[in-house]
Parts: structure tokens; sequence; C-alpha cells
């Protein structure tokens, strides 16, 4: 007697796509730039109607809760050590649009922590001894220091995404 197999009639699962989960979908669209449709719990968004300069950079995205955040601008500070009268405003734009065209979240704090020197400890009054940091903006032929707040300016961030990069700066 032959023996007749039967195909097994499981149920097929799904397979996942990871590419239109809406966290992802976001994401992309910030890193390439280009305009998202995203159904939020919120609200729905078709497409961002923004200069198409700042979806290039992809700066201009969503975040998670589905709220529009601007593209970040370059701000040049007036500091007490006058770092502004060192530069010419095409050096720090190529800078500012240099820092912005690198390709991930990981590659710009790769980018920040190599322009961050510790410089020594200094020793407070209560015996707690705290680290000195040198910040340095690299041009074609040279390298100069400025102080912490001219350099979050140039780069369009905030002194605590640089905070977060000095810990792991030795």
């Amino acid at each position: 007697m032959d023996r007749i197999e039967f195909p097994l009639n499981r149920p097929k699962k799904r397979s996942r796509n990871e590419s239109n989960w809406r966290r992802n979908v976001r994401k992309n669209s910030k890193t390439k730039g280009t305009p998202s449709s995203v159904k939020t719990k919120k609200k729905i968004i078709f497409g961002l109607n923004y200069g198409t300069s700042d979806l290039i950079t992809g700066l201009v995205h969503l975040n998670c809760a589905g709220d529009v955040i601007q593209a970040r601008n370059l701000q040049i500070v007036d500091c007490a050590c006058d770092c502004r009268n060192r530069f010419r405003i095409e050096d720090l734009t190529r800078i500012f649009e240099g820092f912005n065209s690198l390709p991930s979240h990981e590659a710009q704090n790769l980018y920040l922590q190599g322009n961050i020197e510790c410089n020594g400890y200094e020793e407070l009054r209560n015996g707690q001894r705290r680290r000195i940091f040198r910040y340095k903006l690299v041009l074609p032929f040279e390298s100069q220091y400025v102080c912490r707040r001219f350099f979050c300016g140039i780069h369009g961030i905030s002194h605590t995404r640089i905070r977060r990069k000095v810990t792991l700066v030795l």
C-alpha cells in the first residue's frame, strides 16, 4: 500500500516589512530628505511643503509624535573671546554644510568627538576635579581653537549634545 502524503496546511505568517514601519519611514525621510506621507496617531501628514534646499539636506523632518521639526541654522555667535572675527563667513558655512552632509548621526558624533580635546584638569575649591576641553574648527589648511559657545553655534547644535559627547572623549 502506497503512502499518501498530504501537504501541511499551516497558516502563512505574514512576513514583516520593516521599511513600511512608521518609525522607519520617518527616519528614512529624514536622512534622504524626501517628503513622506506618514499616518500618526494625531493626524495624517501628506508630504512636507517646505523649501527644496531644506528637503535636500534632510533637516526638515517629522519626530515620533508627528510634529514637523524645522531645519538647523548656522548661528554666528558674538562671544567675549572674539572668535567671530577670526573666520570668513564662507569658511563657516562650509563647516556647517559639511557637518550636516554627514550620512548618519553616528558619523556626526565621531566628527564632534574628533574636534574636542581634553586639555587637562582643574582643581576646584571643594577638592573636586573638573576637565578642561578645547574645541577646534578644522579649515582646509589650518585648525583654530574656539570657545564652546561658538563651536555649538557654527554646527547648529546645543551645548547638551556636546556635553554628552564629551563624556566619551578622554
